[in-house]
Order: structure tokens, then sequence, then C-alpha cells
């Protein structure tokens, strides 16, 4: 395959391999698994403007792509993985706030305060993450409440997705959504693949929460990072130059046009291989 191809497993080394890359790729993982099991973390991490500081340092050079050495070998994952899965913990957060207010402010009905899921299975698969958060000590200090926190308001919703769109959210998960999956590599395979959901899903929360924002604002500064991605010629290109992985003219799941279109072009894709895959070809 030509070295323009599309491809989330450079070689590893340098930057991508020193042991801040390694500590940023665990407590992103640690990270991930807290908000996942556990809503209330999800809307803590909402709370402490975390979805900003999660995409900076998953945007590093070092953090993007596969980590290892010759030595001991590519590792499965993307370095950034667990920092973008946490990230998109965090904007499904923020854009169930934004539903439970619109509810509100319609006169909706409420189950119960701080809802989050309307899924049962949800909310008891919720219930073992929080009734940790709540046993351990260490969270002692993880206000829950709707009271200002170090003085100062909680972020609305439209300011989370600002602040990831500040971040560099459309350049780096267009970058993600372009790249080649290498089908030969079942291990490097999945660890793109998981990387290219949590992509789908941060993409899926931002134009969600857009929608929902009657400013208008929030679409306007979403669609305003597409379109300069789009300019710059697609998969990242808008901040990672001729340099990222989605360089190449074109590719099989859309680099080289706009973010929504690359999403189209991976859901289609997606959809052939699982009906080949179901057919035994």
């Amino acid at each position: 395959a030509s070295s323009q191809n599309l491809s989330m497993s450079a070689a590893g080394g340098g930057d991508r391999d020193s042991p801040a890359a390694r500590l940023r790729e665990c407590a992103g993982f640690v990270v991930a698994g807290m908000a996942r099991c556990s809503a209330r973390s999800a809307s803590y991490l909402r709370r402490r403007r975390a979805a900003g500081r999660l995409l900076s340092a998953a945007s590093e050079e070092g953090m993007v792509g596969h980590g290892g050495t010759k030595e001991d070998g590519r590792r499965w994952n993307p370095r950034n993985l667990g920092l973008l899965e946490a990230c998109a913990e965090v904007l499904t957060d923020a854009w169930e706030e934004a539903q439970m207010s619109r509810r509100r402010t319609t006169g909706g009905q409420l189950q119960q305060q701080g809802e989050r899921r309307n899924d049962q299975s949800a909310e008891m698969f919720d219930a073992y993450g929080n009734a940790l958060v709540d046993r351990n000590p260490s969270f002692g200090d993880m206000d829950m409440g709707d009271d200002d926190m170090d003085g100062e308001a909680p972020p609305t919703p439209l300011d989370v997705l600002l602040e990831s769109v500040d971040a560099g959210l459309v350049p780096l998960a267009a970058r993600i959504v372009c790249a080649k999956i290498e089908y030969h590599d079942r291990p490097v395979a999945y660890g793109t693949v998981r990387a290219k959901m949590a992509s789908c899903r941060l993409l899926a929360a931002a134009f969600a929460l857009a929608r929902m924002d009657e400013t208008g604002l929030g679409a306007e500064r979403l669609y305003d990072a597409a379109d300069r991605d789009a300019e710059a010629g697609g998969a990242g290109r808008s901040r990672y130059g001729s340099s990222s992985p989605g360089a190449s003219s074109a590719s099989s799941f859309g680099g080289g046009s706009d973010v929504v279109s690359s999403m189209v072009g991976l859901l289609q894709g997606a959809a052939m291989h699982a009906q080949t895959y179901r057919g035994g070809g």
C-alpha cells in the first residue's frame, strides 16, 4: 500500500511512546471507564469542563495513531482511544442535559431529578458505577449538585459544544473517520474501529447539541469548522496539514470531502462489510 494511504498505525517511537504519552493513554482509559459506567461521573466531567482538555490531549501528535516499538510490537489501540471515548461520554451527557432542559421548559414530566437515560437497562448499569463512586472516599469531593463550582456556574450544553469545537473536535474526528482500517491485522483493525465509533459518537452528539441550540451559535461554529476542514481537503487537513493520515486525495471512507459526507461513507462501508461477513464472503 502507498505511504499516502489513510492509516492510523504509523510506526511507533518518538513522542508516541514517551512516558507522558503512556500516562495519558492509561489515564484516558480510566476516565472513560468511569464515565461509561456512571452517569454521575460523566456529569462531573462535563461540569468541570473536561471536554476541551480531553480533546486537546487526544489531538497531540504523540497520541494520534497506534503506539508500540519494534521490541514490543504495535499496540492494538490508538493512544488516544480512551480520551476519545471519555470525551464522547461527556458530550453525550451534555446532549442529555440539553434534552432534559427542553423537557423542563415545555413542561414535560421527569421521573426523577438527575435522570439521564430512558432505557431501564442503562439506568441499572449506571447504578453500579454510581454506587462505586458513593462508596469510594477518593471521590468524596465530587460535587454532583447544581451549585456553582469554584464560584463559576456549570457550563451549559452550548458551552460544552463550543469548547469542543475550539479544541479541534472536527479535524480530529475527521482524521479518524477517514483512516484506513488494516483488516489484515485484526487487533489493530479492532482498535481503529473503536476509535471510529468514538469519533462518530462525538460528532453525533456535537451535531445534536447544535440542533438543539436555539441561539444558532453552536450550529454556526460547528459548520464553520466543518467547512474549514473541507476547504483544506478534508480528513483533518485543516489542523494536521499534509502530514495527516488523511492526506491522500481519495478514500473509500470519504477522504477529501466534508466530515458529514465522510461519516455517511463510513456508514455505507461498514454496512457493506457487515453484509459480506454475514454472507460468509
